[in-house]
């Protein structure tokens, strides 16, 4: 079916191009042919002009026999005649170079649209040849070994709710996959959800490219710590939950391109080894980071993403539980979010690493600036510092665009800042 796949597309794309090939060949012989004409015209201008005077002089010999002349006369009938010859024929020269020119254009036209939606159309074919497997080859059966090990096959399906081709999630016990995914697929939803084993041997050269979706993939693998640090990730859009639970993960990801992705909340729930430097992930489309570190008992590393989390809504339960964070987050961009509810629950060594968590002007390396831990869009804070013993900071700056609740579990057992809290409005 790929083969086939591949060759309608092939076709198509060498219509095109002998389409525009023709067209271009066309264009060209026009214009040699308007060269011609312009040429023949001028070629022949001399010959025509001495045919003319020729005529002149034997029309001037016969008026002298039948009637004399005046000179004023004979030099009136000489400009007339002239006049018209030469007026005739280059009003039909000129006609004719004016239609081929017209046609010309229309036909230059006509390539220049070709090859401007030439290359447009190959991506959209691409696309559709995708979208068509919905109706026809969407579905492709797993085959695997005897004893539920390995993965000769990789099965799919379509999944009409979300609109992706999606891989059949695999038994717990498999530890091989082939090392080449279908192109077709699009979706990892819980492909390896609850696997037992610590490696999956395969997963390594995969190609990712087309993979938007990767909710769940490996939730519930206790054991799973396999090497996909080199997994192309820069179509993905969706992370929610991608390692949440995996207990021993902890391979160095730092480098993966997130630049697309949109949500990653719960991406590291109680992912209770993972300690890696993710600080130079582009984060710069997410709009929710709610829970995406809770329960991850051992990360400590730097997250300098300062503006890229302008687009953030949703930091709640972001840091909860998580035991020993406690990195410097005095420049993060928070002029967007609307939920910090827990977000710093029970993270007990959590201080910003000794730095003032306030409002203040940031300058970027381009002159351009923006203010950091600006709140006034904040709604939900309920339990945002319960139980951070650590945490130190002077928060009588802040000033929440909310009413003071009545009953509110904002600071428990914080005696620092109960002394100086933030301000509310009346």
């Amino acid at each position: 079916m790929k083969r086939i796949i591949k060759e309608i597309v092939f076709l198509i794309l060498t219509i095109s191009s002998l389409t525009v090939i023709f067209l271009v060949t066309y264009n060209q012989n026009k214009q040699f042919k308007i060269t011609e004409n312009v040429n023949k015209v001028l070629d022949d201008q001399p010959q025509k002009d001495t045919n003319k005077n020729k005529n002149y002089l034997t029309d001037q010999q016969n008026n002298q026999d039948a009637k004399p002349q005046t000179r004023n006369e004979q030099d009136n009938q000489q400009s007339q005649d002239e006049g018209q010859n030469i007026y005739e024929m280059t009003e039909h020269e000129k006609q004719e170079i004016k239609n081929e020119l017209e046609i010309d254009q229309n036909f230059e036209k006509i390539a220049q649209q070709l090859e401007k939606y030439q290359t447009q159309a190959t991506l959209d074919l691409i696309n559709e040849l995708r979208s068509d497997l919905s109706d026809q080859q969407h579905n492709k059966k797993a085959v695997y070994s005897s004893d539920m090990t390995e993965c000769l096959e990789i099965g799919y399906h379509w999944n009409p709710q979300t609109q992706d081709i999606q891989i059949d999630k695999m038994p717990i016990t498999i530890k091989k996959v082939p090392d080449y995914l279908p192109w077709q697929i699009s979706s990892l939803f819980e492909a390896f959800e609850g696997n037992v084993n610590e490696k999956i041997s395969g997963l390594e050269k995969w190609n990712t490219y087309y993979i938007t979706d990767m909710q769940s993939t490996f939730k519930n693998t206790l054991k799973f710590n396999g090497d996909i640090r080199h997994w192309n990730t820069s179509n993905v859009r969706n992370m929610k939950g991608t390692f949440s639970f995996a207990y021993k993960f902890n391979q160095p990801i730092g480098n993966w391109d997130v630049a697309n992705v949109i949500t990653m909340s719960e991406m590291f729930y109680r992912a209770k080894s993972f300690n890696q430097d993710l600080s130079r992930w582009n984060v710069k489309k997410v709009n929710s980071l709610s829970q995406t570190f809770a329960f991850a008992f051992s990360f400590n590393k730097p997250l300098n993403w300062k503006d890229k989390v302008s687009n953030v809504l949703y930091m709640d339960n972001l840091f909860y539980n998580a035991w020993v964070f406690n990195q410097d987050l005095s420049e993060w961009d928070t002029s967007n979010v609307i939920d910090m509810s827990g977000m710093f629950n029970n993270a007990l060594a959590f201080n910003n690493a000794g730095k003032p968590l306030i409002t203040k002007p940031v300058y970027k390396q381009d002159g351009a600036s923006y203010r950091s831990w600006v709140i006034t869009k904040v709604k939900k804070i309920n339990g945002m510092f319960i139980d951070t013993k650590s945490f130190t900071q002077d928060l009588g700056k802040w000033t929440f665009n909310l009413k003071k609740p009545t009953n509110i579990n904002f600071f428990t057992n914080l005696d620092q800042i109960k002394k100086r809290p933030p301000k509310w409005i009346d």
